[in-house]
């Protein structure tokens, strides 16, 4: 089990990113899963925060929905972590 942390910029909630820490796991102990906002969202600041947070990411785990795969932004998004030269797994 493990409790997930909130790390919030503002105090609406709008924004929000939630940091995951498994430590019950010796092999995951150094891991941190960061679960940021929606990026095909009606508030554009979840995209915002998303892109601000992949330069540091070192994987990245980008999952999109089977009914509605890959729209346009989607496909902008995963041209501009390229330039990143990250590793990305998809999950649909």
């Amino acid at each position: 089990r493990h409790t997930p942390s909130i790390a919030n910029n503002s105090n609406s909630g709008i924004g929000m990113v939630t940091l995951h820490r498994i430590s019950t796991l010796p092999l995951l102990q150094d891991v941190t899963f960061i679960d940021t906002p929606g990026t095909n969202a009606v508030l554009t600041n979840h995209t915002s925060k998303t892109v601000q947070l992949l330069p540091s990411a070192d994987l990245i785990l980008f999952v999109t929905s089977a009914d509605r795969p890959f729209p346009d932004s989607e496909k902008q998004l995963l041209k501009s972590i390229q330039s990143y030269r990250k590793n990305i797994v998809v999950v649909i």
